[in-house]
C-alpha cells in the first residue's frame, strides 16, 4: 500500500483536517446536504432535556440510512449515537472526539470500516472486537483505560497506522511487545505512553515503519536506537 508523504507526516485524521476534507459541524439533520461526510454536534447544545432527546433520536433514526462514508462527532457521543453510526454498512471512517461509550461490540464484523478514532472514552471496553474488522487500517485510541493491555492491538494485522495516547493522564502499558506482530505498520503514534518493561525495543522488528510521532524526546537513546534499527524510518515528529 502506497502512502503519500502528507499522510506519513501527519497521519490519517490530521491529514484529512489539513486538506479541508472535514466539513463544519452541524446540529440538526435538516442541515445535512447529502454529502458522504458529516460532522455532527448534536449534544451539549443547551437545549431543554426533551429537545435534546428528540435531536439525538432524530440523528439515531437517520445515521444508519444516510449515504455516508465518514462520520465525525465533535460533541460527546452516547452509546446510542455510536451504535446508530456503526449500523450504517457503508461507513468507512468514524471519529469520536470524546464519548460515554462503554462497549464497541456493535462494531464487530463491520464490512467497510477502514479508519477509527476513539477519543477520550475512559469507560470503553471490548477493544478485542476490533480484530473482527476485515478492512481496518487506521486506528487511534486516546484516553481509554482498557488500552493499557495491548494484546488487542497485536491482532490487528492489517493496520498501516496505529496511535495510542494516554490523553490527559499518562498511560502505563506492560509492554509494547504485542505491536511487533504488526508487520504492515507504517505510522505509529505513542503519546504519553509509558511501557513498564522493554521500552521501545519491540518496535525494532517493525521493518516497514516509516513514521513515528511521539511525546518522547527524539534525541533520547531509545528513539535513536529505534531509528538505527529500522532503516525505513524517515519521519520523526514530536507530539506535545
Amino acid at each position: 500500500m502506497m502512502l503519500s508523504e502528507h499522510l506519513l507526516t501527519y497521519g490519517y485524521w490530521p491529514s484529512r483536517q489539513l486538506c479541508g476534507q472535514n466539513p463544519a459541524p452541524i446540529r440538526h439533520p435538516d442541515v445535512y446536504t447529502g454529502s458522504d461526510v458529516v460532522n455532527v454536534a448534536c449534544t451539549q447544545t443547551g437545549l431543554s432535556p426533551r429537545e435534546q432527546r428528540n435531536l439525538v433520536d432524530a440523528w439515531c433514526s437517520l445515521l444508519p440510512e444516510l449515504p455516508l462514508k465518514t462520520v465525525l462527532f465533535c460533541s460527546k457521543v452516547s452509546q446510542k449515537l455510536f451504535e446508530a453510526a456503526v449500523a450504517n454498512p457503508k461507513l468507512e471512517a468514524l471519529s469520536l472526539k470524546w464519548s460515554s461509550v462503554e462497549s464497541i461490540g456493535a462494531l464487530a464484523e463491520h464490512p467497510a470500516l477502514t479508519a477509527l478514532y476513539v477519543g477520550d472514552s475512559p469507560s470503553l471496553t471490548g477493544l478485542d472486537h476490533l480484530s473482527s474488522l476485515p478492512k481496518l487500517q487506521h486506528l487511534f485510541v486516546q484516553g481509554v483505560r482498557d488500552a493499557a493491555d495491548l494484546t488487542f492491538a497485536g491482532k490487528l494485522l492489517n493496520l498501516v497506522e496505529f496511535g495510542l495516547s494516554g490523553g490527559s493522564k499518562p498511560l502505563r502499558v506492560d509492554s509494547l511487545e504485542p505491536l511487533q506482530a504488526l508487520h504492515s505498520l507504517a505510522i505509529l503514534w505513542l503519546v504519553r505512553v509509558r511501557p513498564v518493561s522493554g521500552g521501545l525495543e519491540p518496535l525494532h522488528r517493525l521493518a516497514r515503519l516509516r513514521s513515528f510521532r511521539t511525546s518522547l524526546n527524539l534525541q533520547s537513546d531509545e528513539v535513536v536506537a529505534l531509528r538505527n534499527a529500522v532503516p525505513a524510518l524517515q519521519y520523526l515528529q514530536p507530539v506535545w
